[in-house]
């Protein structure tokens, strides 16, 4: 069993709850377990409880902002705008704030999956992962990539 990011000072308890699932299960490729919510404990016995396989994650095929998983009100302007964006873009994803790193108007695709990765990683203060979540128009997170195109 892993435990996952903190995501304190969401809007709801919800928010936290959904945001805290979809990270863990990008962190491990597997549903998880929902422990406790503020004060209160959900899962008493984790290793019997039902995970929660969330839809966001799963999720792939053509780019949509409201399928993006980890979504926060201030990620919206990008997440909205990533669609519009010319040219070879890349969007890098990871199961900790800041989430997500968005690189566009790149020469090459490999050269937007570069730049996304690395924006993502040169936030490293934690172990968690930074995978691809889209290349181009196409969610591309069930691959699990955390390298660039060659």
């Amino acid at each position: 069993m892993a435990t996952c990011g903190d995501w304190g000072g969401a809007g709801s308890a919800e928010q936290a709850e959904r945001v805290t699932l979809e990270g863990c299960q990008i962190s491990y490729a597997l549903p998880c377990v929902l422990i406790a919510s503020n004060d209160e404990v959900r899962a008493p016995d984790p290793l019997s409880a039902q995970r929660q396989d969330m839809a966001r994650v799963r999720y792939s095929g053509a780019y949509q902002a409201d399928k993006v998983p980890l979504l926060w009100v201030q990620a919206l302007p990008e997440v909205n705008a990533y669609a519009a964006h010319k040219g070879h873009k890349a969007m890098a994803i990871r199961a900790i704030l800041p989430a997500l790193f968005v690189a566009h108007g790149e020469k090459s695709t490999a050269e937007a999956e570069r730049k996304a990765l690395a924006m993502c990683n040169a936030h490293r203060e934690t172990s968690y992962p930074c995978f691809l979540y889209a290349v181009n128009n196409t969610v591309v997170l069930a691959q699990r990539r955390t390298e660039p195109s060659r």
